[in-house]
C-alpha cells in the first residue's frame, strides 16, 4: 500500500478507464468478507489515459461530467477543469483565496445539463459556470456553516449548521430562508423532476419542502440522527440512512419499510428504475458493509469490508461501486445488488463519489460519468 497522502514522495495520479459491465450469471452474494473469490474484472477495463496530476495534491472533491470535462473541486479554494480525453488541465478557477480551511462540510453538486456547479465552503455558497473554460459567477454569504447543498440548475438549496435552510435563485439572489430548529441541517437534496427538496437534521427530523414557497409537505421524526438521504426525481420516495444501523424507505410521506444493515449508515443510493437501495456504513475501528435492499425492504446482498470509504453510482444506479481504502480495492454491483467483481488499484484509494461527499477521511477520488461507462479515479503512488 502507498504511503499516507501528504508524506514526502507521495503524489496524486489520475486514471480514466472504460468499464463494460460483464453481467456475469453468478449467484447473488450474501454476506462475504473482503477475501472474495470472484475473479478480478480487469479484463473488462480499457485504460483511456493515466498520468501524474501534481496540481491535484490537495484535492478533496471530484465530479466527472459526461459533457467532455472532469471537474475537480479542491478544498483549498480551487476548481480544476481537466480534459476528459487526455487528462490535460484546461483551467484553474479560484473561488476562495483562504482555501476554506477548517470547513467541516463541502459538497459539490451539478445540475442536469452539467453546466452549473455550486460549492458550499464555510458560510459561503459559490456558483461556477462549467461552460468553455469555466468562470466564477457569484458568491453568497449565508447564516452559518454550509453542511449540504443541492441544485437543479435553477434553484439552490443549502442546509446550514444553525438549523436554517436557504433557497437561492440561479443568479445568487436569496429567495427565502426557513428555520427548522436549533439542531444542524445535515443533508438536503432537490428532487430533480419536481419542486421539492428533502431535508434531514442531526436530531432525526425529516422534511419534504416545496422550494418555491417553503411549505412543508410532510415531516417525520426518527429516533436517531440522519446520516444520509436521497430523494427520487419526482419527490415521492425518500430513502434515509440513520446512525441507528437502519435504512428507512418513505413513499408519499409514509414509512413503507425499514431494514437493518448492522452499522451507522453514511451513504444511501436509490435506483428509481429498479427499486433497489444501496446502503454503505462507515464506523471507525470496525468492519463496514455495502448492503443491497430490494423494493420490499429485503436484503439482496451484503459485502463486508475492513474499511469502506466510498460508495457511488451512475444516474440510474445501473452500476454501483464501493471502495475499500485499506485494501485499495473497488467492488462493483449491478442494479439488482448482484456482486460483479473487484478491481485492485495500483495505489491508495481515499474517496469515491459522484457529486457529493461521503466522508472526509481521504484526499483521493473516483467518479462516474452519468451513463456509467467511463470511470476516473485519483489515487496516490
Amino acid at each position: 500500500m502507498a504511503s499516507t497522502p501528504g508524506e514526502p514522495g507521495v503524489s496524486p495520479k489520475m486514471c480514466l478507464f472504460d468499464f463494460r459491465n460483464p453481467n456475469p450469471k453468478s449467484p447473488v452474494v450474501t454476506t462475504t468478507k473482503t477475501s472474495l473469490t470472484t475473479p478480478n474484472i480487469t479484463d473488462f477495463f480499457k485504460v483511456v489515459w493515466e498520468k501524474n496530476s501534481p496540481f491535484l495534491f490537495n484535492s478533496t472533491l471530484t465530479f466527472l461530467l459526461s459533457t467532455g470535462n472532469i471537474v475537480v473541486g479542491v478544498g483549498w479554494g480551487t476548481v480544476y477543469l481537466i480534459d476528459k480525453n487526455n487528462g490535460i488541465l484546461i483551467n484553474e478557477i479560484k473561488y476562495n483565496e483562504t482555501g476554506c480551511a477548517g470547513s467541516p462540510s463541502q459538497k459539490l453538486t451539478v445540475d442536469v445539463n452539467g453546466n452549473y456547479l455550486v460549492i458550499g465552503c464555510d458560510k459561503i455558497i459559490y456558483a461556477i459556470s462549467l461552460e468553455g473554460k469555466g468562470e466564477l459567477l457569484w458568491s453568497q454569504v449565508l447564516s452559518d456553516i454550509v453542511n449540504s447543498v443541492s441544485t437543479n440548475g435553477e434553484k439552490i438549496v443549502a442546509g446550514c449548521a444553525d438549523g436554517r435552510v436557504h433557497v437561492l435563485s440561479k443568479d445568487g439572489s436569496l429567495s427565502f430562508s426557513k428555520f427548522f430548529g436549533r439542531d444542524p441541517v445535515v443533508d438536503v437534496e432537490i428532487a430533480d423532476a419536481s419542486s421539492y427538496a428533502a431535508i434531514g437534521t442531526i436530531n432525526g427530523k425529516l422534511y419534504l419542502m416545496d422550494i418555491n414557497n417553503g411549505k412543508v409537505v410532510w415531516q417525520y421524526e426518527l429516533e436517531y440522527p440522519v446520516g444520509d438521504l436521497t430523494v427520487s426525481p419526482a419527490g415521492d420516495v425518500i430513502v434515509v440512512g440513520s446512525v441507528d444501523d437502519n435504512v428507512y424507505f418513505f413513499e408519499n410521506g409514509n414509512l413503507a419499510w425499514k431494514s437493518y444493515v448492522g452499522g451507522d449508515v453514511c451513504k444511501v443510493l436509490y435506483s428509481p428504475k429498479y427499486g433497489t437501495v444501496f446502503a454503505g456504513t462507515c464506523e471507525d475501528r470496525k468492519d463496514n458493509s455495502v448492503t443491497a435492499i430490494n423494493s420490499k425492504g429485503l436484503v439482496v446482498s451484503q459485502i463486508i469490508f475492513t474499511g469502506l470509504q466510498v460508495l457511488s453510482a451512475d444516474t440510474d444506479a445501473n452500476l454501483v461501486i464501493a471502495g475499500d481504502r485499506y485494501h485499495s480495492t473497488l467492488y462493483f454491483f449491478d442494479s439488482s445488488g448482484n456482486f460483479l467483481g473487484k478491481y485492485k488499484l495500483d495505489g491508495q484509494l481515499g474517496g469515491l463519489r459522484q457529486g457529493d461527499l461521503i466522508m472526509d477521511l481521504g484526499l483521493d477520488n473516483l467518479v462516474l460519468t452519468e451513463d456509467g461507462d467511463l470511470v476516473a479515479y485519483l489515487f496516490w503512488v
